[in-house]
């Protein structure tokens, strides 16, 4: 869950933060950037958590899907709007991947995102931000524990209500889990510390990586595999077998696990206790 804490930066000071990454080029800069807001973010606040399931949503294992893709939140965004269905704005948010008569559209057509902050900036009347980033995640929390269509609309119309048009466009990026900053989960977490991305390969847990790295200048003491955190999963790598040996660094003793259609499992079990994730290493089940 979200930090237990309600001091909070405001969302929108988030938000130019991800405008300003987004905007530079070079991963270099891109990083410098992010590391000065971490820094900031330390001093002040702590727990980094609440900021780092924003910023890599996809690897948010505690919120694995809100069940709302772009053709639902099309749909929910034309009734919160209350925009007729055959209107021209409801066509360009249903339709989003395609480029319709209007140049300003053309532009961001494929970018879901953007086609609906321009549908919703011509209507918001929020104009300053003044919500928290742990006032999103809150939302987001209780968004990805609903499957109600009436509960997926309340939570946008929230949105929509005390967001500005900016604001719920990375809210958008984030309820799709892809933000398009040009940043890698590889980089991300190397800003917020040295061993976050070995860390987060053993254990799967963003909010693990922020809780025992929180101090930038104390390293990983030990980085072993440790049960109920699933590990990262090694992606298939095809080599001839008498070259396995080099592949695997010339070593004379290691493990091969055979490929076979189906199902591959992680399993983990202690005091009776099972637990089970697919190689995604999504939610545990039991």
């Amino acid at each position: 869950m979200s930090s237990a804490s309600r001091d909070s930066p405001l969302f929108s000071d988030f938000c130019r933060l991800l405008e300003s990454i987004s905007a530079r080029k070079g991963t270099d800069l891109k990083k410098q950037r992010l590391e000065k807001y971490v820094q900031e973010w330390r001093a002040r606040y702590g727990d980094f958590f609440d900021a780092m399931r924003l910023l890599l949503p996809h690897l948010d294992k505690e919120r694995t899907t809100y069940g709302m893709k772009e053709q639902v939140l099309a749909k929910t965004y034309v009734d919160v709007l209350g925009l007729g269905k055959d209107s021209e704005d409801a066509n360009y948010l249903i339709h989003w991947r395609m480029p319709g008569k209007n140049k300003q559209y053309q532009k961001i057509v494929g970018d879901f995102a953007s086609v609906a902050y321009e549908v919703i900036a011509s209507r918001s009347t929020v104009i300053r931000g003044t919500m928290t980033v742990h006032d999103v995640n809150q939302q987001l929390d209780t968004l990805s524990i609903t499957s109600g269509r009436q509960q997926q609309r309340d939570i946008i119309r929230h949105f929509f209500v005390n967001y500005t048009a900016d604001e719920q466009k990375w809210i958008i990026r984030v309820i799709l889990k892809e933000l398009k900053v040009g940043m890698s989960e590889n980089s991300v977490l190397n800003v917020f510390h040295s061993d976050a991305f070995n860390l987060f390969n053993v254990c799967s847990s963003l909010h693990k990586v922020c809780v025992d790295l929180k101090d930038p200048f104390i390293r990983l003491s030990t980085n072993d595999i440790a049960i109920f955190y699933p590990i990262k999963p090694q992606l298939a790598h095809k080599e001839l077998p008498q070259d396995v040996p080099k592949a695997m660094g010339g070593t004379d003793k290691f493990y091969i696990q055979q490929k076979l259609d189906g199902e591959r499992l992680q399993l983990h079990v202690k005091d009776g206790v099972f637990r089970y994730w697919s190689r995604p290493a999504g939610r545990a089940r039991s």
